[in-house]
């Protein structure tokens, strides 16, 4: 009975840690914001898109 608890607690935590890496691009106009905890998008400099639309997606580690 444990072995089976602990094989889906690792499942589980192998399925949290695959989702939290799916990530978005930042869209056109935004850029990777570094200083923010969760890598979320901000304006890029000169961009007209507003920082609530880039606040609307999120980077990967590979795209920052």
């Amino acid at each position: 009975m444990k072995s089976k608890f602990a094989v889906l607690f690792f499942t589980l935590f192998l399925l949290a840690l695959a989702i939290d890496n799916v990530t978005t691009i930042c869209p056109p106009g935004c850029i990777c914001n570094r200083q923010s905890v969760g890598l979320t998008c901000k304006p890029s400099p000169g961009s007209d898109m507003s920082a609530r639309e880039c606040l609307k997606k999120t980077c990967s580690y590979g795209y920052c």
